[in-house]
């Protein structure tokens, strides 16, 4: 299917002719105008939303996952992709457990050598799991107690996107995305080559605000009952709707 988003091989192009190595540059050339794209792609990644100052996550990011425990297994790999828990652990629908909290490796490491117990699990940590070369240092998460039982628990997580590497891979964020991505590579190569911040990172910057204030429309615009919880007891007469007019969170 044919689509509008930008190929890796046509960013890498058209950095190269930006900075003046043609439509058919030497190998060396195409390696640097890749790693130009990769600078480009990881400003993109990280924005700042300048209204109000602070990192901007994209929704493209958030993904979930599902982790099937086993009988007498405490640690778990997490995706290759893992980055970092937006949403903790929590049990399918329908198992009446609490929910779990996160802590310390070492705060969970200690409570596994206070007792050996089987359970649901009720706490958990996020910590480092093996090292590969062509991926880096995976992630993995330890429970306790041991689940004494078959869990199905769900969770999210922001990704870390894959590098791109064959020309026809494709970058997050869709179309959309695309034409910001394209900017803040140019600008890269702007910043590297003329050793100036010129037209190319304004362009790059109002595109990615632009985006990112069409990437915030997918929250909601209520939160919500707010009820001040220091009433004692809860008077549910005195209650606030909170109604957002504008949205500038994640």
């Amino acid at each position: 299917m044919s689509t509008l988003e930008q190929t890796f091989q046509n960013m890498y192009n058209t950095v190269g002719e930006f900075v003046g190595w043609g439509s058919s540059p030497a190998a060396g050339d195409v390696t640097k105008a890749k790693n130009l794209v990769y600078r480009g792609y990881r400003r993109f990644l990280q924005p700042i939303n300048m209204r109000n100052g602070k990192p901007h996550v994209w929704s493209f990011l958030k993904q979930h996952g599902t982790i099937t425990t086993v009988s007498g297994q405490w640690q778990y790999d997490l995706p290759a992709d893992f980055g970092y828990l937006t949403r903790p652990f929590s049990f399918f629908e329908g198992k009446a457990l609490p929910p779990m909290k996160e802590r310390s490796v070492s705060q969970v490491m200690n409570a596994r050598t206070i007792t050996s117990s089987t359970s649901y699990p009720y706490i958990f940590a996020i910590r480092n799991g093996k090292y590969i070369k062509e991926i880096g240092t995976l992630k993995e998460v330890i429970f306790n107690p041991t689940p004494g039982s078959v869990y199905i628990l769900n969770y999210s997580y922001v990704m870390s996107p894959p590098k791109p590497v064959n020309d026809d891979d494709l970058f997050v964020g869709g179309a959309w995305a695309s034409e910001a991505i394209l900017e803040c590579c140019l600008a890269a190569a702007e910043l590297q080559m003329d050793d100036t911040v010129g037209v190319h990172n304004q362009e790059a910057e109002r595109l990615i605000q632009s985006l990112i204030q069409t990437d915030l429309q997918n929250a909601p615009k209520m939160v919500g009952r707010v009820i001040d919880g220091g009433l004692r007891p809860r008077d549910y007469s005195i209650i606030r709707f909170l109604d957002l007019v504008e949205n500038n969170y994640d």
